[in-house]
């Protein structure tokens, strides 16, 4: 399966509603809980971001739950720290 950029997912989201896709990028922003999570996703490609939702019934749940948030880390934010962090998801269509 191919990386795709957060600028296709927005140009072509019918096409990815309710399949697996793989994106990479920087997490902007996390908001774990218990049972769920939001992570902001940016790649650079596009004026927005990515909001990924998993939750708990995902293999490396703890693991995504515990991800840094990369401009955070990064004393440089212009710099990519080079950290990879990787987690699959499904493009669900809010409407």
């Amino acid at each position: 399966m191919e990386l795709i950029s957060v600028r296709e997912l927005f140009k072509n989201t019918d096409a990815y509603a309710g399949k697996e896709v793989i994106v990479g990028g920087w997490v902007r922003n996390r908001r774990p809980s218990k049972q769920f999570g939001f992570i902001v996703l940016n790649d650079g490609t596009y004026f927005n971001p990515v909001q990924v939702v998993y939750n708990d019934t995902i293999e490396n749940f703890q693991e995504i739950s515990n991800l840094q948030d990369q401009h955070r880390r990064c004393p440089d934010r212009h710099r990519h720290s080079g950290a990879d962090s990787r987690f699959q998801a499904a493009l669900r269509d809010p409407g």
